[in-house]
């Protein structure tokens, strides 16, 4: 009986050092893991080329904007924003970084209405 006790007492001391152990482990490895930072996302509203979209989330609202060419860009889905309307056109002003808390300024070229008709087309040619 004795014998037993103490074999009892042997395991469950081994069992306490392992658990005592684990728990190491896991506070070196929860440690390793705070190191680490995700790097962040990042890059240039220029990088999507001329007919590529790209769908920007601000606070509030999202947008999709289609790269037409250079700083110039064709709102395509705007119906949560205030201020920009589906088939504007926006010019970047200044920041182009894709970054989480940035802002953006925009100079809006919408139509303004007037409408022109031509004469019929009697020929044409490219110039290369």
């Amino acid at each position: 009986m004795v014998q037993e006790r103490y074999d009892i007492i042997k395991q469950k001391n081994e069992i306490a050092n392992k658990i005592s152990e684990i728990k190491k482990e896991i506070s070196i490895i929860n440690e390793d893991t705070t190191a680490i930072e995700p790097k962040p996302k990042t890059g240039s509203i220029f990088d999507v080329r001329a007919g590529e979209m790209l769908i920007l989330n601000f606070q509030d609202i999202t947008i999709k904007i289609q790269r037409q060419l250079d700083d110039i860009f064709k709102v395509i889905d705007a119906d949560e924003s205030q201020k920009l309307k589906n088939g504007d056109y926006i010019r970047i002003l200044g920041n182009d970084t894709l970054s989480q808390g940035k802002k953006f300024k925009f100079e809006i070229l919408r139509s303004i209405g007037v409408k022109y008709e031509t004469n019929p087309l009697e020929d044409w040619k490219m110039v290369k």
